[in-house]
């Protein structure tokens, strides 16, 4: 077998370098305000009226058909008949 090649180690830095901020003085600062205001990832439009009349629309209706889901409970329930189960011949006792 042939042995491994040797590599010399070599540390890995720990800490990746901090990054660079720009520095904000008197006369120039950042207003993250204003940046995000005119960013258009951060102020997506409303939804249109119908997509939240559909939303109600929808959310009543799950509603609706929950309640339908629950049974009543005036409504007799029906169990099989297994009487023949108890009355079978057991071992006499006698």
């Amino acid at each position: 077998m042939s042995s491994p090649s040797r590599i010399p180690y070599q540390r890995l830095p720990n800490r990746s370098p901090s990054p660079t901020y720009p520095s904000s003085t008197n006369d120039e600062e950042i207003d993250l305000d204003e940046l995000t205001r005119n960013d258009p990832r951060f102020n997506p439009p409303p939804p249109p009226w119908w997509q939240r009349a559909a939303l109600i629309i929808f959310v009543i209706l799950l509603h609706w058909v929950a309640w339908k889901l629950i049974p009543v409970g005036d409504k007799a329930i029906e169990y099989p008949d297994d009487s023949y189960l108890w009355n079978t011949p057991g071992p006499s006792a006698e």
